[in-house]
């Protein structure tokens, strides 16, 4: 069977078919996007230096070396099957070496790889046989793999290749949601959303919008892919004004986050916009800039497709540069020689095309008959090439040569043509027939133009009718809206104005009431505190002398108690590190380490206590630094990728408070960096703050992936949590966790001020 991408390409040449440029979109649209978050392409410059280390590493780091290549073969811009055998070696020597050293991530990642070589050598069957060996996050990839390719693709039985798309977008969504996945569930709409549209079913146009909005609520910065998406959509619909305004957006989101991967695709779809609205001169320099990045990493188009080289040639067609036009296809045959039958009689019909629009007959139809003759080769015939031959001899005058190409094109059974190509079809017969005296024929075949013509028109008609009424209805809601909200805001002033008078009118009130209230009792209180000033100071400058030898005494004892129970504690983590040292069980290790780190919670506080001043009281913030540095350089955060940061008032919380408070923290923070993050990290966030005078919120929060769907806190048998609620019940608080996406954790207590200072206690006696 004749390919659709075989197809169009031919369509694209068509002087008489500016609907194919519109066609085209249908095979790429899906993939103007990752169908999966597949590694970043390698660098094809580190090919050499790659093979060299391949020779002289061994275990992990060889199968990281052989996963490497494995990228570099399967993304080189040209795509060619050679190197797809590379890749296809390199991946099975990764698999391999990962399922010996037992290394899951390894072999999930090289079966992967694996899969997509298959689909592009077009062997999907042999790609969803490796279905069974995955589980989970790596599954689900794969389904958005399928689903993507079995979109796209261009088969013998298309529905059945578009049931099995839906199916395995179905597939991916719903391991999406299982495993909280919100970016391959969107990416599973997506799909959908591209086979929709292929079939003219359901809603695509608003379930592309809702990928957008989704993308959006969770600031995925990285736009341009669904941007993209929207402007093929809308350029195949016929919105060419949408069309450029999603091209425009895309190109600017790819700028800002400098994420270039599908520049070539962009700026392609970009240029036919531009081509198709009558901008050919900014079509040539779109397509030139596309060709540029598709020369460093292919998208879906790629340089060993014939099709991104007829956007520039069309282009100077259109432009009547017609040298500039043969050059350029002398130079990409010369750059990328064809390597296929399809290559040899496109190269041919782009080269015919240009002669024939530059009346240079002879040499037109020089290259007509070398493609034809090569199209003889292969089963299928390539039907626009029958159709530019024959309008090659109509333009000629050669009539009876016309005719046989020209019905062969009409009369194929599987000849799927626009209705404009089929008009001007039978136009070029009418002229034909008339030439060559059949005039019956010839009035069949006008008749035929002449119907497709008016129907195209009263088509046009009735659109731009449509489309006005909708502009004109739009228009009035808009103006509606905006009075209404004139209106609505001139109340509200008028209302804010009125109560602010009314508000500052009462608060002036009251104010000069309390002012003369609290004018009134100071002048009581100092008549009465100059009666006894005198008596009170002779007391306080005695026992103040008193005082101040007992506070510094006890201030004395309580550092040392300070100072003792951090070096006890001190003790205590080097007896649980050295059994530690001792242990196997990775479980048993993990747990110490879990205890070490309570223990220096803990003994944070006391350290805080003997080295300052103020032996009763803990600052909030500087105890929280000091516990996150700690965490911090415990757990290797900065190799984690994962970032603090904090907001935290300088509280002074009593040693009573301050121990519970700590290990709530440790056990918090712990937990977000062991469980909350992959590999690409992220932010925990502390927060620590007085609603009122007495009550502190302290939060203690990250963006990770969050709890499963299923966890009960009341439920839940973890030591963690359960220390977590107690030490939450001993501080007399409350204590919440929730998703918001990621884990927040939010505790509530009040201030208890247990201490007294000495004086105070022997005022008391």
């Amino acid at each position: 069977m004749q390919s659709l991408l075989f197809y169009l390409k031919n369509l694209l040449v068509d002087r008489n078919s500016a609907r194919a440029l519109v066609i085209l979109l249908l095979l790429p649209l899906a993939a103007l996007g990752q169908y999966y978050p597949s590694p970043q392409p390698e660098n094809p410059a580190n090919e050499q230096v790659l093979l060299t280390q391949l020779g002289s590493v061994y275990g992990k780091n060889k199968i990281n070396i052989l996963l490497r290549l494995t990228n570099l073969y399967l993304n080189k811009p040209l795509r060619r099957d050679a190197d797809l055998k590379r890749a296809l070696s390199f991946g099975t020597a990764a698999r391999d070496s990962s399922i010996k050293y037992h290394d899951k991530k390894s072999t999930d990642e090289a079966l992967l790889f694996i899969a997509d070589i298959y689909t592009y050598q077009n062997n999907m069957q042999a790609a969803e046989n490796i279905l069974p060996a995955l589980k989970d996050i790596a599954k689900a990839a794969l389904y958005l793999n399928l689903s993507y390719k079995y979109g796209i693709m261009d088969a013998s039985d298309q529905k059945a290749a578009w049931e099995k798309g839906l199916y395995f977008a179905g597939e991916a969504r719903r391991l999406s949601t299982q495993f909280h996945l919100p970016l391959y569930e969107i990416l599973a709409l997506k799909d959908k959303a591209y086979i929709d549209m292929v079939q003219s079913k359901g809603d695509p146009e608003n379930e592309f919008l809702e990928a957008l909005k989704r993308y959006r609520a969770l600031k995925y910065p990285s736009l341009q892919y669904t941007f993209n998406v929207l402007a093929g959509y809308y350029f195949y619909t016929g919105h060419p004004d949408k069309a450029e305004y999603y091209s425009q957006e895309a190109i600017k989101t790819m700028k800002a986050t400098r994420d270039t991967l599908i520049a070539g695709d962009i700026y392609f779809i970009y240029g036919m916009v531009s081509f198709n609205n009558g901008n050919y001169q900014k079509g040539l320099d779109l397509g030139k800039l596309a060709i540029d990045y598709l020369k460093i990493h292919a998208g879906m188009f790629c340089l060993n497709q014939r099709l991104v080289f007829i956007l520039p040639v069309r282009a100077l067609r259109k432009m009547k540069r017609y040298s500039e036009a043969v050059n350029y296809v002398r130079r990409m045959q010369a750059e990328y020689p064809a390597t296929n039958i399809s290559d040899k009689i496109e190269d041919d019909m782009l080269l015919g095309n240009i002669y024939r629009d530059m009346k240079a007959y002879n040499k037109a139809e020089e290259a007509f008959l070398t493609a034809l003759k090569i199209n003889k080769t292969q089963a299928d015939p390539y039907v626009s090439l029958y159709k530019d031959i024959g309008q090659l001899y109509v333009e000629s005058k050669q009539y009876e040569k016309a005719k046989p190409f020209l019905n062969f094109v009409v009369n194929h059974k599987n000849n799927v043509l626009a209705s404009s190509v089929k008009s001007h079809l039978n136009y070029l017969l009418f002229l034909a027939d008339s030439a060559t005296g059949d005039y019956f024929s010839a009035i069949k075949h006008l008749s035929f133009y002449h119907n497709a013509q008016e129907f195209d028109l009263r088509k046009a008609k009735e659109d731009n009718a449509k489309k006005l009424a909708v502009q004109f209805e739009t228009r009035q809601k808009e103006d509606s809206i905006k009075l209404l909200s004139q209106r609505a805001a001139l109340d509200k002033s008028n209302l804010q104005r009125a109560n602010l008078m009314k508000n500052v009118t009462i608060g002036g009130i009251v104010l000069v009431l309390i002012i003369a209230g609290l004018l009134y009792r100071q002048s009581r209180l100092r008549k009465k505190n100059n009666q006894t000033v005198t008596l009170q100071n002779k007391l306080i400058t005695h026992k103040n002398e008193q005082l101040e030898d007992l506070v510094t005494e006890k201030e004395w004892l309580l550092k040392e108690v300070h100072h003792r129970v951090k070096n006890n504690l001190q003790i205590v983590m080097s007896l649980l590190y050295t059994q530690s040292a001792y242990l196997q069980n990775t479980d048993a290790i993990d747990a110490i380490r879990d205890s070490q780190n309570r223990v220096q919670a803990i003994s944070i506080i006391h350290q805080k206590l003997y080295s300052k001043s103020n032996v009763a009281t803990v600052v909030m913030s500087d105890y929280v630094d000091d516990l996150v540095r700690h965490l911090y350089a415990c757990y290797d955060c900065s190799r984690l990728k994962i970032r603090f940061k904090e907001a935290i008032d300088p509280i002074n919380l009593d040693i009573s408070q301050a121990v519970p408070l700590g290990l709530i923290l440790n056990e918090a923070i712990t937990n977000s960096i062991k469980y909350a993050f992959d590999k690409d990290g992220g932010e925990i966030m502390i927060e620590g703050h007085l609603i009122d005078s007495e009550t502190i919120s302290l939060i203690i929060a990250d963006n990770g992936k969050g709890l499963p769907a299923d966890f009960d806190l009341a439920a839940t048998s973890s030591l963690g949590m359960e220390m977590m609620r107690a030490l939450s019940k001993q501080l007399g608080g409350s204590f919440e966790i929730k998703n918001d996406p990621g884990v927040v954790i939010t505790i509530k207590f009040k201030i208890e001020n247990t201490f007294k200072p000495v004086a105070e206690k022997l005022a008391a006696l």
